[in-house]
């Protein structure tokens, strides 16, 4: 059903005369739309910078102090920001609170239809700088932190978090502004202790004060009747471009960060946020400085929870190298190599990859896909010969000025195959191009297209078949990897082609002959 978002209403107009003084922001806050021009080809990427960007349309509640946040649904692309944006100050909204009413179960917007999955989040938000806190020496609290958002009962080893949880000194932890915070607590039919309850969020930080040190943050968004999605931001940088869950069901993500000031100051960027839990815990230095290999790529790679029928080879693919390698999956669903830049996506992993890591870049069948006019998911469409290589090379820029390796990926094949039981490229000319622009820019180019044509053929199809999912309902799924047996399949031969190709020797000193199971491997969301 098509996503319904508030309109906009006729309001002020912020023009760009002295918007450097009036309408400054903190650096953590700042957005600029890059214009990137790349083999006559132009397009846009975001990215932080230290100059002010232009606004958008926005809905604000303070019309002193508009400052605006990248909000765009989770589930769809990016639209472009107006050059002549419009701030609008809805007469009905007193104050913040009105912004971050229920929509599932009261107030403004209203779901008609019944479904609250139809809800969306695309209405771009504007959120508050919280009073300055006092300044250090912040309270050493002791480590791992667990944090428990919401009313309801608190998990055993948590910290309850209210919407009343003021920042303060004493205690190290807390929202900067709780008049922006709010809180639901679904009872117990709707999960466990961490998922019954959360807190909703709009215009808020959630500051923790922490020694200096590498950290491992989860988090836990969901809502029993409603749709959630957010993406985070903490320090500044964007870690978490992208989590969210349908209605009824629950997202479990993770990223790694480095502190060096002392406290983790936490933006969530949607219009709407529901955070039911974070945990904090300490990284070994020793396990901090292993080489990771970041996923970029589609639903084909994707993570998805234990029991959904599809499995993307990046969820297994930690299996098969040795404990001295981290696999860091940051594939997400329905994205081509331009939405995943778009999106943010790109910057999440730049903020995170040091040298000595690597990252693996795998798009085709999104790219391939046609737009939908009014649809602005399907804006994703590249061309083989031109965009597409455009953005690959954003990639690779942006792993080696970090001091990264890059390293292509060709797309798999969807599950075709002739009468005969010969199987052939069906994701047209990108695996092609990704070759050539390889040998141009001298980036390792791992050949999973033509090694899963040549292994699923000689497997011969009824044997193939058995790679990819078979839906709920029953229907074949021609697409993705089944669980297990597709995303083991794929991850296999993944890890095999690492230990053949030039210009990886190092990493291929990592690959296991065998799979190595993990056990309490967390799924990352592939919504």
């Amino acid at each position: 059903m098509p996503n319904q978002s508030k309109p906009a209403k006729p309001g002020k107009r912020a023009t760009k005369k002295n918007r450097s003084n009036n309408m400054k922001t903190p650096n953590s806050q700042k957005l600029i739309v890059v214009l990137t021009v790349v083999a006559g080809i132009t397009f846009s990427a975001r990215a932080h910078t230290n100059e002010p960007g232009p606004l958008v349309s926005v809905y604000a509640t303070d019309p002193n102090n508009p400052q605006i946040s990248y909000d765009e649904d989770p589930y769809l692309r990016a639209p472009e920001i107006p050059e002549n944006p419009t701030v609008v100050y809805p007469d009905s909204q007193a104050n913040a609170l009105a912004g971050i009413t229920d929509p599932y179960t009261a107030g403004q917007p209203t779901v008609t239809t019944g479904d609250p999955d139809t809800y969306s989040l695309s209405s771009p938000s504007v959120y508050y700088t919280p009073p300055t806190p006092a300044p250090g020496p912040y309270l050493s609290s002791g480590v791992p932190l667990k944090f428990d958002f919401g009313p309801g009962p608190v998990a055993s080893g948590y910290t309850q978090v209210r919407k009343t949880t003021a920042y303060g000194p004493a205690t190290g932890y807390g929202w900067g502004d709780p008049s922006k915070a709010d809180e639901r607590d679904r009872g117990s039919a709707y999960g466990n202790s961490l998922e019954r309850d959360f807190c909703l969020v709009n215009g808020t930080q959630f500051y923790v004060d922490i020694p200096n040190g590498h950290y491992q943050v989860s988090v836990i968004v969901g809502d029993g009747i409603g749709k959630s999605g957010t993406a985070i931001r903490v320090n500044g940088l964007l870690e978490l471009y992208n989590i969210g869950a349908a209605a009824g069901s629950y997202a479990y993500d993770s990223f790694a960060i480095t502190v060096t000031g002392g406290r983790m100051m936490f933006e969530f960027l949607a219009a709407i946020n529901h955070i039911n839990a974070i945990t904090i815990t300490p990284i070994p230095s020793a396990e901090w400085n292993k080489p990771r290999v970041f996923l970029a790529s589609d639903s084909t790679v994707a993570s998805y929870y234990p029991g959904n029928y599809i499995m993307g080879w990046g969820q297994p693919l930690h299996e098969y190298f040795a404990t001295n390698v981290v696999i860091d999956n940051q594939a997400k669903a329905g994205r081509s190599s331009k939405s995943f830049i778009e999106e943010g996506a790109l910057d999440t992993i730049v903020n995170n990859i040091k040298p000595g890591d690597y990252l693996f870049v795998m798009f085709a069948i999104n790219d391939s896909a046609d737009d939908l006019p009014g649809q602005p998911k399907t804006n994703r469409k590249t061309n083989p010969t031109s965009t597409f290589k455009a953005y690959l090379r954003l990639y690779v820029n942006g792993a080696r000025a970090h001091g990264a390796t890059p390293v292509f990926v060709t797309g798999q094949i969807k599950c075709t195959y002739n009468a005969e039981g010969q199987f052939y490229n069906s994701v047209q000319g990108y695996p092609q191009a990704m070759r050539e622009l390889g040998a141009e820019l001298n980036v390792p180019v791992l050949e999973l297209n033509k090694r899963s044509i040549d292994h699923l053929t000689a497997i011969t199809p009824p044997v193939a078949v058995t790679w990819y999912g078979t839906k709920p309902d029953n229907s074949f799924d021609y697409i993705h990897p089944s669980n297990p047996i597709g995303g083991h399949g794929f991850a296999q031969l993944v890890a095999k082609l690492v230990g053949e190709t030039k210009g990886l020797e190092a990493l291929a000193q990592q690959v296991l002959p065998n799979p190595r199971p993990q056990p309490g491997f967390v799924a990352r969301s592939a919504y």
